[in-house]
């Protein structure tokens, strides 16, 4: 028969098995988004892991064939997976924050899918409508592993950006926001026509490959740990919160984070997390006074672990995978401050 120290040592053990994915979300590396309601750093070392070794072979383009019968249509609005405008900011429903205790305001303009949209539908735009879809039918052509995929969806990205620049409306861009809308409308665009073929737990049975057997080991392994913890509470976590499994703080968090698996695009995924961050945040603000918590990391990340083991989100791991594979690396990094305030 097991001691009671044995067994807490036991449990200890087990507990620090869920924390290895989670470092994933808290490496050095420095998170921002280009959405004027969301606007959040995170802390932590960059993974560079996904493009380590990756392949020599590179995505060759041929020139699009000319035809005056038949044109590759654009993706509609509809048709991505996720919603035509921008992701809900929840920030009506979270604790209103003073803006005069904000240190940095961010001032970049929203994404515009629907504008991106129109401009790329523009029929002086259909030499680049048949580079889309030459790539489309090459890359569903075969089996790629997650090293292959990831340097072809990158240098395909570079090369239809340089292509569609040169063509109207986008070779009358002057400004950065233009060009940068222009820029997260192809990752959109691209990622969600691929996401099929990209994202592990989407993929047919009979495409999948070694590399992306690995993601959804990591994702069962990850499911089975949260699930093995979802006895821990606050108080083992050192926080000095007491939370209502129904509050609605938490029903917040938990949505925000499992709406992740309904979007394709890494700017939707990323904005999901950012989401459920800013929502636990927010709660900090509202219980610092009265509980002594600091706004940082120590009080943050211990309610992230609960959040986690309460929402119980499904492939988490892959898809904070598929965000660092396939977000743009500009997007990533941007302003050193902190949403922190």
């Amino acid at each position: 028969m097991m001691t009671k120290t044995s067994m807490m040592m036991k449990k200890y053990l087990l507990f620090h098995r869920i924390k290895q994915p989670l470092r994933i979300l808290f490496k050095k590396k420095k998170w921002t988004t280009r959405n004027e309601n969301i606007s959040i750093i995170q802390e932590g070392k960059s993974d560079n892991s996904s493009t380590s070794g990756t392949t020599e072979k590179k995505y060759e383009t041929p020139e699009p064939e000319a035809s005056s019968k038949e044109t590759s249509e654009p993706l509609a609005a509809d048709e991505d997976g996720s919603p035509g405008n921008d992701i809900e900011s929840t920030s009506n429903t979270l604790p209103q924050v003073d803006p005069e205790n904000t240190t940095e305001q961010k001032k970049s303009v929203s994404f515009d899918f629907q504008k991106f949209l129109k401009q790329f539908k523009n029929k002086q735009c259909e030499p680049v409508h048949r580079y889309l879809k030459s790539f489309l039918i090459q890359f569903a052509q075969k089996n790629w592993s997650v090293d292959e995929q990831t340097k072809l969806v990158k240098d395909f990205q570079i090369f239809i950006f340089g292509k569609l620049i040169s063509y109207p409306p986008f070779n009358q861009m002057t400004e950065d926001d233009e060009f940068d809308n222009c820029k997260e409308g192809l990752e959109k665009l691209i990622m969600s026509r691929i996401y099929n073929q990209v994202f592990a737990p989407a993929i047919p049975e009979r495409k999948i490959t070694p590399s992306h057997k690995e993601d959804l080991k990591k994702d069962k392994k990850f499911y089975e740990n949260v699930r093995l913890f979802d006895w821990i509470t606050l108080k083992h976590l050192d926080v000095p919160i007491k939370i209502d499994p129904e509050s609605t703080f938490l029903k917040l968090a938990s949505n925000e984070l499992t709406k992740i698996n309904d979007y394709k695009s890494p700017r939707d995924k990323i904005i999901c997390l950012l989401n459920c961050c800013k929502v636990i945040f927010g709660l900090i603000r509202q219980q610092k006074k009265q509980h002594k918590l600091e706004e940082n990391a120590d009080s943050f990340v211990p309610i992230l672990i609960y959040v986690i083991l309460q929402a119980k989100p499904k492939y988490l791991p892959t898809n904070v995978s598929y965000i660092e594979r396939f977000r743009s690396s500009e997007f990533l990094i941007g302003e050193t401050s902190y949403y922190v305030i």
